[in-house]
Order: C-alpha cells, then structure tokens, then sequence
C-alpha cells in the first residue's frame, strides 16, 4: 500500500532521482503508479494507452528529475503536470482510438461524480478541500470534475454536460474563484491571475485563452508556481477513485525504458525476453534527449 501522500518526501526523492537513486525511482513508483494508471484509464478508457502515458511519464522523470526545483515546492503538482500533459499528447495522438472507446461517456462522468460526492463526507475538517468544494452548488462540482477528467476541448466538455460554452466557464470560474477564497493553500500566494492559472490547469480555456496562458508563464515565476499548487489542489479529485492495479510487466517496461545502456547490475537479457521497446518509444527516447535540457518550466510541457 502506497504511503500517505502527506507525509510521503516527494522531493527529497526526486532529488535522489536525480543522481540516479534506481531505490528512491522505484519507491517513487510504487507511490504513485495505481493513481496515475487509474486516472489515465479514466480519461482514456484504453487499458494499454493508459499504461503507455505512465510509462512514458516516469522515463521523463526519470531523465529529468534534476529539473525540478525545490524552491517552487509542490513536488505532486510537478509530477503530474507531466503526467496530464501525455494524457492530452495521447488524445490528439489517438483521437478515433480514444472515441470509439468512449461510447458512454456520460456514465463514465455520472460515476466518477458519484464516487467523489460519495466521500465527500468524510472530509469535513473546516477549510479541507472536500468541505469548502461541498459548498458549491452541484451544478458547478460536477462543472469541475468533468473538465477535469473529460481530456476534452472547452468545447466538447460542454458538449458532454449539455451546457451552452458561457455558462461552462461561468462555473468554472465561479468554482476556483471561490476555492482561492476559502482555501488557505492560496492564501500566501497572492496573484492577479490565480483564477486564469487555475482555469488553465483544469483544462477550462479556450485556444486563443492558452496561448495568453502561456505568455504569461514564460514571464511570470510566481504564475508558474502557482500552476503546480492548482495541480495538486486538483489531485483531490482522484482520492474517492477505486485505485487500478499496476500489472507486473509495467515496472519492467519502465526499468527498460530508462535503463543506461551500460547497466551491469540489470540482466538486459531478461528484460528483453519479457518486453522489447517499440520503435516509437527508442524514436522517442532520442527525441526527449535532444530536447532535455530545455524541459526545465511548466509552459515548456503544453508546447511539445
């Protein structure tokens, strides 16, 4: 069982990842790999995409852990900006794929809603994320969740709910605007823009509105920082999810994926019998070589 996500040490794993720590890298995913599978079948609803981002989540960690500054803090937030990024590239990659997959996509919504109303609950500290997120009216919850989890446009995320696109972002920015009043995590980050930044890391802008996004992330340290607290405020989402269980096979894809090529203590022999590298990915490790040393901000990710 994974540790308690408050007291794991994200970053000071991270930072062993960095020097090439393979026991803090493992540790690292034995944390996090049942959240990350289950959030991308959620989006996917493809059991071997979903598998696919993770791994390809973890080789970018993996290569490019010493990137993460300690300074920005929010170590979860980082990693899945990440993570959410591939979820995205994946959809535009196999958009038919993903389309016949989601024949019902509105029962997929109805019983995400259901579960994270369900425990709801439970979370009835004042200021907690679950009691403030209770106050909002259910039309504007069920607003933010399902962008959330849709991996769609603006568009078609109204689409799905039957909503017109202005009372779309109308909810959405009724519903962060009301977390960054309540909620103490935003309280020592102060910021003309918090609502926009969080609307950008929901999901909830349009094109034209992302490319502000992003000019405004290429100039502005503290926007950037914020995108990683909006990241981990929304990772509450996931914590009513019945977790997916991580398959064997997909630590030893991950062992292959980022493996040096001159690693005596793994019998590549072995990991080869079990699962070979596709074209694609041995086309990608180069690529993500090329590009690692500028893989440094959030804005970088939304641009590859």
């Amino acid at each position: 069982m994974d540790q308690d996500k408050n007291n794991f040490q994200y970053a000071k794993e991270l930072k062993a990842i960095a020097k090439g720590n393979k026991k803090s890298f493992q540790t690292l995913y034995n944390q996090e790999v049942s959240w990350m599978l289950t959030f991308a079948f959620k989006v996917l609803r493809n059991y071997k995409l979903a598998e696919d981002a993770v791994v390809e989540t973890f080789k970018i960690i993996w290569n490019n852990a010493q990137y993460y500054e300690e300074s920005l803090n929010h170590p979860r937030g980082w990693i899945y900006t990440i993570f959410r990024f591939h979820l995205q590239n994946t959809i535009r990659k196999n958009y038919q794929t993903i389309k016949e997959s989601k024949k019902e996509p509105d029962n997929l919504m109805s019983e995400i809603c259901t579960n994270l109303y369900a425990g709801v609950n439970q979370f009835v500290e004042p200021g907690s994320f679950y009691q403030v997120f209770e106050e909002l009216p259910e039309e504007t919850q069920k607003t933010l969740i399902t962008t959330y989890f849709s991996g769609r446009s603006l568009a078609d995320t109204a689409t799905l709910l039957s909503m017109p696109l202005g009372r779309l972002k109308e909810n959405i920015q009724m519903g962060l605007r009301y977390l960054t009043q309540k909620r103490s995590t935003f309280q020592d980050i102060k910021h003309d823009h918090t609502v926009f930044i969080g609307e950008f890391v929901l999901g909830g802008l349009t094109e034209a509105e992302q490319n502000k996004a992003h000019a405004l992330l290429n100039e502005d340290p503290i926007a950037e920082k914020l995108t990683f607290v909006w990241e981990e405020e929304f990772l509450h989402f996931l914590n009513q999810l019945i977790l997916e269980k991580a398959p064997d096979n997909l630590w030893v894809r991950i062992k292959q994926a980022t493996l040096p090529e001159k690693d005596s203590s793994i019998d590549t022999n072995e990991l080869d019998d079990e699962l070979a590298l596709t074209e694609n990915a041995d086309q990608s490790n180069k690529f993500l070589f090329r590009l690692k040393k500028f893989w440094i901000s959030r804005n970088f990710w939304r641009y590859i």
